[in-house]
C-alpha cells in the first residue's frame, strides 16, 4: 500500500524528470540545425532563413549566443500572451488548439484543487473512520486519511462532499460554457463571407442552384468551384436523407 514517502519518491522523480526534458527542449530549440524544425511556417513566408548557409562553422551548429541560453523560456508568456489569430499565424492551428486545451483545463482544475485542498482535505483528514476501522482489521496508510474513506459511515460529512460534487460540476459546466460562447460568437462565423457559405452550400444541396456552378468563398479569398447537379447528373442534387 502507497505511503506519504512512496508518493513523495515518485513525485520527486517525475518532477526532475520534467524539469530535465524542458531544459532539453529548451536547449535543442535554440540551436541553428533545429531552426526548421522549430520556426517551419517562418520559413515558408520567408521570414527566417536557414543560419546554415552562412556564419562561422561552429556558429552553423551550435548557437554561440550566451544571451539566448538566458531568455530560453520567454516565449512562454510571449505564447500565452498572444492573440489566437496572430497565434495560429505564427506557429499554427495545432498549436492555438493545444494551447487553448491547456489554458481551459488550468482554468477548470486550479479552482478545483485549491477548493478540494481547502475544504475536502481536512474534512477527510480530521475525520475518525480509519482509526476505527482498525479495529476490524483493516489495513490503511496515512495517505488514506486524506480521502474520503476516512469518514465514518452516515457522518453528516458525506454532505461536504455532495456539496463539492455539485460545485465542482457546476464550475466545470460554467468554464466549458464560456468557451463555446466565444466559439459561437467568434467573428470569422458572424463574417458576410461565412453567411455567404452557409447559403449557397445549403441552396446547392437543396437543388437551388442555378445551371453554371457554386462559389464559395473563403477567408484566404480563394474559391472551390463545384459542378452543378445538373451537369453531372442531368437533374438537381438533393441531399441523400
Amino acid at each position: 500500500m502507497a505511503t506519504l514517502g512512496d508518493i513523495g519518491v515518485a513525485a520527486t522523480i517525475n518532477i526532475i524528470t520534467a524539469i530535465i526534458f524542458l531544459l532539453a527542449f529548451a536547449i535543442l530549440r535554440i540551436q541553428p540545425f533545429n531552426d526548421r524544425v522549430y520556426f517551419p511556417k517562418w520559413y515558408l513566408k520567408g521570414i527566417r532563413s536557414s543560419p546554415l548557409h552562412s556564419g562561422a562553422l561552429v556558429s552553423k551548429f551550435v548557437n554561440v549566443n550566451l544571451g539566448s541560453y538566458l531568455r530560453f523560456l520567454n516565449w512562454m508568456p510571449a505564447a500565452l500572451k498572444m492573440p489566437e489569430p496572430e497565434l495560429i499565424d505564427h506557429a499554427g492551428l495545432d498549436s492555438a488548439v493545444y494551447l487553448r486545451i491547456y489554458l481551459i483545463g488550468l482554468k477548470i482544475f486550479v479552482p478545483i484543487a485549491l477548493l478540494a485542498w481547502s475544504i475536502l482535505v481536512p474534512v477527510n483528514w480530521t475525520s475518525d473512520g480509519l482509526q476505527l476501522a482498525k479495529l476490524r482489521n483493516v489495513t490503511s496508510s496515512d495517505i488514506d486519511k486524506l480521502s474520503i474513506s476516512n469518514i465514518e459511515r452516515g457522518s453528516e460529512r458525506f454532505w461536504t462532499h455532495l456539496v463539492m460534487a455539485y460545485a465542482f460540476t457546476f464550475w466545470t459546466c460554467f468554464v466549458l460554457m464560456k468557451e463555446y460562447e466565444k466559439a459561437y460568437i467568434h467573428p470569422v462565423f458572424k463574417d458576410d463571407e461565412y453567411e455567404d457559405v452557409r447559403s449557397e452550400v445549403s441552396g446547392y444541396y437543396l437543388g437551388d442552384t442555378d445551371d453554371e456552378c457554386v462559389t464559395v468563398p473563403t477567408k484566404r479569398q480563394s474559391r472551390i468551384t463545384t459542378p452543378a447537379a445538373s451537369h453531372a447528373s442531368g437533374g438537381s442534387m438533393r441531399s441523400p436523407s
